[in-house]
């Protein structure tokens, strides 16, 4: 499978866009309509992946863009976007707003109440010997398949983080590491801390992987093999489910032309 492969995704988009793309094209583009219940799953992902974009480059555009997957939460759960702010300016006469920037050293784990805050996780997607390159975690902490990469913290840059990754995990240095081909929330509604995962392209890695001691295998992976793994939970379902998403079959790495 050649590195020029075209990856497809579902994405959440604004509603007038199909019409736009159709104006644009002269096509009209594949789209489906959720319920009200898987809408507000794609627009918790939709908000995350707003964050992410703010965090790489602030402006009043992604500011906008957050504010109006806020308007339709509030319509998904029928409530008007005039109670929020209503509620809002109460809430900041009794409590205050956000900023001082002030931080509470509080003990205890990282959370607020019961509500779970979301974590940003970077996974590389790279070719190797006709399928997507995977690594297996050692079974103690879990054994499962997946893609390397790591958790992004505050303030990082994901291409960094995304090299830095494959350099601890794989030797891989100063990795190609191109744009971000699937995103997506694992399961953001569940009650534990929701993970939203952004899979970038890399380049054809120039040697087989040096594993860390993170992991105690790699393998070069083919549709099928992802697909049943997902199923069965040795791949990890969140990311498996993904990647399947974003690759048909016949696109994935390693599909028989």
């Amino acid at each position: 499978m050649a590195d020029d492969v075209t990856l497809t995704h579902e994405k959440l988009v604004r509603d007038r866009i199909p019409e736009i793309i159709e104006r644009d094209t002269g096509t009209a583009p594949h789209v489906r309509t959720v319920n009200d219940s898987e809408r507000i799953t794609w627009l918790l992902g939709t908000m995350a992946e707003e964050v992410a974009e703010f965090r790489l480059g602030t402006s009043t555009e992604e500011l906008a863009d957050m504010y109006e997957v806020i308007r339709a939460l509030a319509g998904a759960i029928d409530v008007d976007v005039d109670e929020v702010h209503r509620v809002a300016a109460a809430k900041r006469l009794e409590r205050g707003g956000f900023d001082k920037g002030l931080i509470w050293e509080a003990p205890g784990p990282a959370t607020h109440g019961d509500a779970p805050m979301t974590q940003i996780s970077i996974k590389a997607a790279m070719w190797r010997e006709g399928g997507l390159l995977v690594v297996r975690k050692r079974d103690e902490w879990g054994g499962q398949w997946e893609l390397p990469g790591g958790r992004l913290h505050v303030g990082e840059d994901p291409v960094m983080r995304v090299r830095r990754e494959l350099l601890e995990e794989l030797g891989f240095a100063d990795a190609d590491v191109h744009g971000v081909i699937a995103s997506g929330y694992a399961d953001p509604l569940a009650g534990f801390l929701p993970m939203f995962y952004e899979i970038f392209r890399v380049g054809r890695p120039p040697k087989a992987p040096v594993l860390s001691d993170e992991h105690v295998a790699w393998a070069a992976m083919r549709y099928e093999e992802v697909a049943d793994r997902t199923a069965d939970g040795t791949f990890n379902p969140a990311l498996g489910r993904l990647l399947l998403r974003a690759w048909p079959s016949d696109q994935f790495p390693g599909a028989k032309q």
